[in-house]
């Protein structure tokens, strides 16, 4: 609602008064009519401008922020990863132990010397030979379960763990204490026999065969797994809710002053430009009845706009435009700056839906360490990179309705341009006079601008169930670190990001169904060009009052240099169609 109202005012500003477009048709330009554009915007009064940046501007912490003010923070376990026999479960000394390994996370926090770890072993040992029977508090989990579960980055559901091989030789010679350096992978116990496998090494357990799972050279066969109950909490970001609170007021404040300070007439729809440009004709292109959209850009091309007066002193023969469609309104430019953005959007979802991929019945948006991005960002610094990145989608999300609505506009717009010719009806204006139509909408009718609204804010909700802040707190057997040592990451959830990519598809599926339209070929499509509408008006003299009226666009009788040439415009008079290979000027 809010993007909505913004756009809305964007759009209401940035509309060109009459003596601006005068004046661009003076420097052989044009301004667009009805349609968001960034070409007008050096065209205008600079407060306006400056207020449409604002509202712009003000935008963008909104969409990267809000959606993370409120996010969850979830418990992790920085576990002790054991390699022994089951001999040593029933009570050996650590000669039975291969390996037992200390995360360097729980190191840093936590500090281990060799004769504590000696006793953090045997407390492991004497934990599991206790609740051996209780699987509320161990789990005897297959090769394959072991490694899924301790593959994740982060571990909440489980805790320290042991892995039993029965290869173990006994020897006079120990464990392997070893604690993981902080450039390494906490997985790395499970790859000892990985090759090329170093200090340096990063983990990938897929490389893991389960049926042969072997760490220093001994099979390990199953594992047992410490069961601990998790930890979540709700927190939000005071920082996060006061810049977004300022932004609001900021956006507020700025329309406010738009709607109470906005003493110029603008010509904000179709109508308004047919009405001005009826009541008072403009000197330039008054021999161009015909003159369309794509004649303009060809004159401005060949350099040759400032002569357009002398240019169209010339009759032109008529031909209809035959095969017109609601595509052909709408510029080049708008068509691929918007498909830009959607293959943009659907390439990112089709990343994310890659990474996501083993991720799928993890619930939307729901908080799972086994779906989370590699990232471990901490402090205050951490948050905000998170934030930046779970949300830049919803950015995108704004700028992809932005540019959608502007060119579902100019297609709309098109269509009503062209109705002209096959049907006379009053103009539709923002200040209502005589017959004339007044309207609550810019150029989108109710039946299109909902439906947009509605599929927007459904994506934004989208996406923010696809992608979202993480908060990781560091718990060693049910007790916190502390604050300090909690780090930030990015959730994702499949289900989410599969519906994203459908929405989109479908929603680019209809604007190009509607591009595919028909419009009445009997008009020049004139677009949102100011030259080309001013072209159109030329009515008669004696039509005094016309734009009043209920007004229709064809060839007018009695109109013209001779009578072999035809005259066409907009007129509350009788018009007919004008005739194929005949002159009008």
């Amino acid at each position: 609602m809010l993007l909505g109202a913004s756009n809305y005012t964007m759009q209401a500003l940035v509309a060109p008064t009459r003596a601006e477009t005068d004046r661009a048709h003076a420097e052989g330009g044009w301004l667009d009519i009805g349609v968001a554009s960034i070409r007008n915007l050096f065209k205008i009064k600079r407060h306006r401008t400056i207020l449409w940046a604002v509202l712009g501007l003000s935008s963008m912490p909104i969409h990267l922020l809000y959606n993370s003010a409120v996010f969850e923070t979830i418990g992790a376990n920085p576990y002790i990863a054991t390699v022994a026999s089951p001999a040593w479960i029933n009570g050996g000394d650590l000669s039975t132990v291969v390996q037992i390994t200390i995360p360097s996370s729980l190191e840093q926090h936590i500090p281990f010397h060799e004769s504590d770890m000696r006793e953090r072993a045997m407390s492991i040992r004497n934990m599991f030979q206790a609740n051996l029977h209780n699987t509320s508090r161990v789990q005897n989990l297959s090769t394959q379960e072991c490694i899924s579960t301790y593959s994740p980055s982060f571990v909440s559901r489980n805790n320290h763990v042991v892995a039993i091989t029965n290869e173990v030789v006994h020897t006079s010679r120990t464990s392997y204490f070893d604690i993981q350096d902080d450039d390494t992978d906490e997985k790395v116990w499970m790859c000892a026999d990985i090759p090329g496998r170093t200090y340096t090494y990063t983990c990938d357990p897929r490389q893991i065969n389960p049926t042969n799972w072997t760490i220093y050279d001994r099979k390990i066969d199953y594992c047992l797994s410490e069961v601990l109950p998790q930890h979540c909490k709700v927190q939000f970001s005071a920082y996060i809710l006061v810049v977004v609170i300022f932004m609001n007021a900021v956006k507020s404040i700025a329309m406010f002053v738009a709607v109470r300070g906005h003493k110029d007439v603008t010509l904000v729809t179709i109508g308004d430009a047919i009405a001005s440009y009826m009541e008072a004709p403009g000197e330039f292109a008054q021999a161009g009845c015909l003159l369309g959209r794509k004649d303009v850009k060809r004159l401005k091309k060949e350099g040759q706009a400032t002569r357009a007066r002398h240019l169209y002193s010339e009759p032109k023969a008529y031909a209809p435009v035959y095969h017109a469609r609601w595509s052909k309104a709408a510029s080049q430019a708008r068509w691929l700056s918007c498909l830009f953005l959607i293959v943009t959007a659907l390439t990112a979802t089709g990343i994310l839906m890659f990474q996501a991929g083993s991720a799928f019945g993890l619930g939307w948006g729901t908080l799972d360490l086994n779906a989370l991005l590699p990232l471990k960002l901490s402090g205050g610094q951490g948050i905000m990179y998170g934030v930046l990145l779970a949300n830049t989608p919803q950015l995108l999300a704004s700028f992809l309705y932005v540019v959608s609505n502007s060119l579902l506009t100019t297609l709309l717009l098109g269509k009503e341009w062209s109705d002209f010719a096959r049907q006379r009806k009053a103009l539709r204006v923002t200040t209502r006079r005589g017959a004339q139509r007044s309207t609550y909408w810019l150029q989108l009718p109710y039946r299109y601008s909902i439906p947009l609204l509605v599929i927007l804010a459904t994506l934004h909700w989208v996406i923010s169930q696809s992608l979202f802040l993480a908060r990781i707190a560091y718990y060693f057997d049910g007790v916190p670190f502390g604050q300090d040592a909690d780090v930030s990451s990015v959730g994702y959830s499949l289900g989410p990001i599969l519906t994203a990519m459908v929405i989109i598809l479908v929603s680019t599926a209809a604007l190009v169904a509607l591009g595919f339209r028909k419009l009445d070929p009997t008009m020049p499509i004139a677009g949102s060009c100011s030259l080309a509408i001013a072209a159109a008006c030329h009515r008669p003299k004696d039509d005094v009052d016309a734009a009043r009226k209920p007004v229709q666009w064809g060839e007018v009788v009695g109109e013209g240099g001779n009578g072999e040439v035809g005259h066409c415009c907009f007129t509350s008079q009788p018009v007919t169609s004008p005739i194929p290979g005949r002159l009008y000027a």
